[in-house]
């Protein structure tokens, strides 16, 4: 089975633009992606510190550290950390996000 045979949810992500005035972060406006969500507690490492992920999200298109996740219940999330996968060659395959 492909990796879009599994991707039967769907997430919002807004990517980071930059930085208002004040410092706050702003963000492109929401793309709907298909996605797979998996709410499961996991031991996830930030920067050596121990955190607590209360999903991981697989989506097949790029994902960067500063994104903005919002789940389908609406609740907006930053990433705890984010993984890029490459396949063969280089290419990129899939984003797994721990919020």
């Amino acid at each position: 089975m492909s990796l879009a045979g599994l991707l039967n949810q769907e997430v919002q992500i807004k990517a980071r633009t930059g930085t208002t005035y004040t410092g706050d972060p702003e963000y492109a406006a929401a793309a709907t992606y298909p996605a797979r969500i998996s709410y499961k507690p996991r031991r996830v490492f930030v920067n050596g510190v121990e955190r607590t992920s209360t999903a991981r999200i697989t989506v097949a298109v790029p994902v960067f550290d500063e994104d903005l996740i919002v789940l389908p219940d609406g609740t907006e999330r930053g990433s705890l950390q984010v993984k890029r996968t490459h396949g063969g060659g280089g290419t990129f395959h899939h984003s797994t996000i721990d919020i």
